[in-house]
């Protein structure tokens, strides 16, 4: 199915199983990829874009990406500016769960790190990224976090909520 602007939506069930590496060799300077499917079509995405530059590839996933097995979660303190409070995050809860227990109202559509509702500004702290949204560069610069399932790297966090 064509669309204007070049759009093209392929649909497997019609047209067989996509060959990436022909659609992508088109890819040129400026040109911006959106895909939303399944896990498997974002990641052969994923691997032939990794040459390009930085947010040339733009996913939206029907479920998070598989986590880190060998991520561990433990408690750590969350320092929340705009509330003037400080919560303690267990280790079976997120942050968002955390912060809706202190009573601070926070919006979130997903509750799985890919829609990027519940964006928060870090302060201060080390993050350990697990959603699907930010890019690398965005991950490095380690001003914002996906508060429903990312959490403090270390003992403390500040976040501006």
């Amino acid at each position: 199915m064509a669309l204007p602007g070049h759009v093209r939506l392929v649909a497997q069930d019609e047209e067989g199983i996509l060959d990436l590496a022909a659609i992508t060799a088109q890819v040129t300077g400026g040109a911006r990829v959106y895909a939303c499917g399944p896990e498997g079509l974002l990641r052969g995405l994923a691997d032939i874009s990794s040459g390009w530059p930085e947010g040339t590839l733009s996913v939206e996933r029907f479920s998070a990406a598989g986590s880190d097995a060998a991520a561990t979660d433990r408690p750590f303190i969350a320092h929340l500016r705009k509330s003037g409070l400080t919560i303690r995050v267990e280790a079976d809860e997120s942050i968002l769960d955390a912060i809706i227990r202190a009573g601070v109202k926070r919006e979130c559509a997903c509750l799985a790190g890919t829609c990027g509702s519940c964006e928060t500004r870090v302060l201060s702290g080390e993050i350990d990224h697990r959603d699907t949204v930010l890019t690398a560069d965005e991950r490095e610069a380690g001003e914002w976090m996906m508060v429903c399932v990312s959490r403090a790297a270390a003992e403390e966090i500040e976040l501006d909520c």
